[in-house]
């Protein structure tokens, strides 16, 4: 960009960089990082161009009015400024203007900027599910037999249903005794060899108390 322009000219160039880089980014879903911060120099540097034009009436400038270019370079995660031109300006202007120069392009990049609260979907750690408690006497207790059922597993044993699943117990409790047995049978168990038929075993409620049947309880 170079800084020796008519004022006008410079605004209504900025103006339109700045359109241009607009309608040109591409969307921020599949945006290339290096047009993305390409794009962004343009904006600091359009919307720095009312800032710069000044530093020549600033720092005194005699006329005609030097020529000098400007470009900036995205780098380190910063923009640098890099001018050149800097030997037609009167010595003793070159650092007032340099450092007036620099001052326009930094007050676009301090600038601040917000946007509104939006939520955040963060993950979580699922609420660990509570341990139901075994109950013994829970366990045998019913009053129909609708609320017993066979299970392999004991609340006391590694091994069972090896001949057949047979314990009954109340529905409630089926949890309760299968992580007693997870807690308690944490290594493979050393089940003894048996030698046995297959048997069926269905629950029944006897006198309020769940019992395995023999038989599939057709």
């Amino acid at each position: 960009m170079r800084l020796c322009s008519p004022v006008a000219r410079l605004v209504a160039t900025a103006v339109a960089a700045i359109a241009l880089a607009l309608a040109a980014a591409p969307s921020r879903a599949g945006a290339d990082p290096t047009q993305t911060r390409t794009a962004h120099l343009e904006r600091v540097l359009a919307e720095a161009s009312p800032g710069l034009v000044a530093c020549g009436a600033a720092v005194g400038l005699p006329s005609p009015a030097p020529t000098v270019d400007i470009r900036l370079v995205f780098a380190g995660g910063k923009i640098k400024v890099e001018l050149t031109g800097l030997d037609t300006v009167v010595k003793a202007k070159r650092r007032p203007l340099e450092k007036c120069l620099r001052a326009a392009v930094a007050a676009q990049t301090v600038a601040k900027a917000s946007l509104e609260f939006r939520p955040l979907a963060l993950e979580s750690v699922p609420v660990p599910v509570p341990v139901p408690v075994y109950d013994p006497v829970a366990a045998a207790a019913c009053t129909t037999s609708a609320d017993c059922t066979i299970i392999c597993e004991t609340a006391e044993g590694c091994c069972g249903g090896q001949c057949g699943c047979r314990n009954a117990v109340n529905k409630s409790q089926v949890e309760a005794i299968r992580a007693r047995k997870a807690n308690n049978c944490k290594a493979p168990p050393k089940c003894p060899a048996v030698a046995c038929a297959l048997q069926h075993f269905h629950a029944e409620c006897v006198q309020n108390k769940c019992r395995a049947v023999q038989g599939m309880g057709f």
